[in-house]
């Protein structure tokens, strides 16, 4: 016999309480007049004091000054929906009175009664939600965007935060308890360094980077492009206050970051973060899904954008960083890596040779980084001096708390990785990894930690030279402190050929698996390197989407349900679409099918007898074909004025021997195709519709005339 207990009750999370500033009734004329006297004495008082007493005095100061002069509140913690008003609440009762004095007396008049007064109450419910959404999304998407967003993005969540956690079998729903967890996990991933086998690095012969001197006007800047709606750090100082009282708090700053830098020491304060929990992929209730995001002190990210600043100007001059990494890098995104990486590989198949790609995944990648390895490398590349003790300053004696339904976990200890959140935190990743494609002879494209590694075959020395490969990076792996997933690395045999070269491939110990599709940076790759498999992922997920806001926006306004579509839907569907525009027809009418729903969801028309052609024409959208190609020309046209940052030399020759008349002097040679996996990627493709535009619409003086122009002769 089976023994269960059920508990049919719902439990309700009450709302985090939090205090909320009345920011219109602030005593502004005050609040300047003591930000001033406060600005003097810590700039006068404190000339010899070290950084964390200036710190100190301005975080207390500050925040005593906001809550004086400033009226607050607690939010309250009500459950009630925001449509569920006073009449509908008398209702309420009425039903629950009949429901009682049926239950008590059994006459089948008032269960009839009880009955007919739940289903008016849930009808004027439904219709009360139905008139609020469609008031409130109209409204506000012209008023407020941030409040149509936030309601928009919760259509697509089915759980806010972080889930009930599953341990040994018994399910966690204590806000305190998930919080100790999440940071016992996370914590657990930390690099515990070998101090006694740093690797040594040699004297870099390109020049030391220079001193900073932070200027007051600067801080100002930064501070007056702060967004107002970002959470406020552990100093509880909010960025509305800091962006609004900018020219009364930047002399302080400035003072502060110029002593930090001066002195190399990071605040103690600055180096404690509250944790968020963000949910990655796979089971909610499994603690290993999520990713760690920092969330630190808004005026610690200020002065971490004047050093990210100051150092790719130096990584920039002295050409540092490597040209295959394309990640947190200025004029460079996954559209740039793709129309590359794919380019190379259709290439191969033009030629009827075969690639072997290897995909590489990191484990926990930012969380591993050595802090003392990562110091050498930073040393390497010319940043010494107090700009090295202050990052080094920066990364120790660090401590985390995970913050889960309002409850905060011990703080513990970070002892390895760059701090996910922060602005510098990308940045030392990516100098750290730096290195990683030295003395290797396959081909490398990184995108942050996500890394292919692809060679062409054509005989047993190839694939030989490809797993020589795989060990250097084994070895570079176990040098630096770094961990690979063997068990998340593919291995992906692209050709055309009927019997392609196959091979067997070892990473850390561990055979690769060799797969017939993959997917990297979101793009789905199969061994033909054809896109079927990918437009039938995206247009699968765009529909489900469509569905979540056909059921939850169907009331809405035509505006309000048309910008949803273009804002959620149909990016979905163009995601990095200049690297895989399909040829096919099929291909073509499966993207096009999800518009011509979302076509019908907009114009509020079902009927199966009226034309969709004409809603799309109503709407005034063009086709998704016509916009593919847009797009294509207008990245074609950034490449040719170097307004993304790829290497062009290889791809686009000017062709002026073979002008004809009435041709333009942008135009470029074609590359020879005889594959249509070649012949339809990015760069041959664009190209021969490049030459095909007019002059005047090419030699645009600036990317918006240009988009004006090529709208225009659609």
């Amino acid at each position: 016999m089976v023994l269960f207990r059920v508990r049919p009750s719902c439990k309700k999370k009450r709302n985090v309480k939090r205090k909320i500033y009345c920011r219109k009734r602030a005593n502004c004329i005050r609040i300047k007049e003591e930000l001033k006297e406060l600005s003097n004495d810590l700039i006068q008082n404190t000339k010899h004091e070290i950084v964390d007493r200036k710190w100190d005095k301005f975080e207390y100061s500050v925040r005593r000054i906001m809550d004086t002069h400033i009226p607050h509140k607690m939010t309250t913690s009500r459950h009630n929906l925001p449509w569920f008003n006073r009449t509908l609440r008398r209702e309420g009762r009425a039903e629950q009175r009949l429901y009682n004095r049926a239950k008590k007396s059994g006459n089948p008049t008032h269960w009839h009664q009880f009955r007919a007064a739940r289903k008016r109450l849930h009808q004027n419910l439904k219709t009360a939600r139905d008139i609020y959404v469609s008031e409130y999304l109209g409204d506000a998407i012209e008023e407020n965007p941030k409040r149509f967003w936030s309601y928009v993005k919760q259509l697509k969540q089915d759980n806010l935060g972080v889930a009930d956690l599953e341990i040994d079998g018994k399910l966690i729903s204590d806000g305190q308890t998930k919080s100790e967890i999440l940071n016992k996990q996370f914590s657990s991933v930390f690099t515990d360094e070998n101090l006694a086998n740093i690797p040594a690095v040699r004297d870099n012969p390109k020049p030391a980077i220079r001193p900073i001197s932070i200027s007051i006007s600067g801080v100002t800047k930064q501070l007056l492009s702060l967004k107002t709606n970002k959470a406020c750090g552990p100093d509880s100082i909010p960025s509305w206050f800091l962006k609004e009282y900018a020219q009364d708090i930047s002399p302080m700053l400035t003072n502060i970051y110029q002593c930090s830098i001066d002195t190399g020491i990071v605040p103690s304060k600055w180096k404690n973060a509250n944790i968020c929990g963000i949910f990655k992929t796979g089971k909610k209730s499994d603690p290993v899904n999520y990713r760690p995001i920092s969330l630190t002190c808004i005026a610690s990210k200020i002065l971490e954008h004047i050093i990210h600043s100051h150092v790719m100007k130096h990584l920039q001059q002295n050409n540092v960083l490597t040209d295959c990494q394309h990640g947190f890098r200025a004029k460079r995104s996954t559209e740039t890596q793709l129309i590359v990486t794919i380019h190379d590989l259709a290439n191969t198949i033009q030629r009827g040779e075969s690639t072997h790609v290897a995909v590489l995944d990191f484990s926990k990648a930012f969380d591993k980084v050595p802090h003392q390895r990562l110091l050498r490398k930073l040393y390497y590349y010319g940043i010494s001096g107090e700009l090295l003790d202050w990052f080094e300053s920066f990364l120790s004696q660090r401590y985390q708390s995970v913050v889960c339904e309002g409850k905060t976990s011990t703080p513990l200890l970070v002892t390895s990785g760059v701090p996910q959140g922060t602005v510098l935190g990308p940045l030392l990743f990516l100098l750290y990894i730096n290195d990683l494609s030295d003395n290797l002879q396959s081909t490398v494209k990184l995108f942050a930690d996500d890394a292919l590694l692809y060679g062409v075959i054509t005989s047993d020395s190839d694939c030989d030279r490809l797993q020589d490969d795989l060990h250097k990076l084994e070895q570079w792996q176990n040098l630096w402190q770094m961990e690979f997933n063997p068990s998340k690395c593919k291995i992906l045999c692209i050709s055309n050929k009927k019997h392609p070269p196959q091979k067997r491939y070892l990473f850390c110990g561990v055979e690769l698996d060799q797969v017939e599709e993959i997917s990297y940076l979101g793009i789905t790759f199969t061994s033909k390197l054809k896109w079927n498999h990918h437009v039938s992922s995206v247009a699968s997920k765009a529909t489900k989407v469509l569905g979540v806001m056909r059921r939850n926006l169907w009331n809405c306004p035509t505006k309000v349900r048309e910008t949803a579509y273009k804002s959620i839907v149909r990016p979905k569907l163009e995601y990095a679409s200049t690297a895989w525009d399909p040829y096919t027809n099929k291909d073509k009418v499966a993207l096009e099918r999800v518009q011509r729903k979302a076509a019908r969801f907009c114009s509020k028309n079902y009927n199966p007898m009226s034309s969709v052609t004409d809603m799309i024409e109503d709407l005034n959208w063009d086709s998704l074909e016509v916009r593919r190609k847009k797009a294509r020309l207008t990245l074609l046209y950034k490449l040719s004025r170097n307004l993304v940052d790829v290497e062009t030399n290889n791809y686009l020759l000017v062709n002026n021997e073979t002008r004809t008349r009435g041709s333009h002097s942008y135009k470029y040679r074609v590359p020879k195709t005889t594959k249509d996996v070649f012949k339809f990627s990015f760069f041959p493709r664009t190209i021969r519709e490049w030459n095909l535009l007019p002059e005047e619409i090419v030699s645009s003086e600036n990317l918006l005339q240009f988009r004006n122009n090529l709208s225009n002769s659609f």
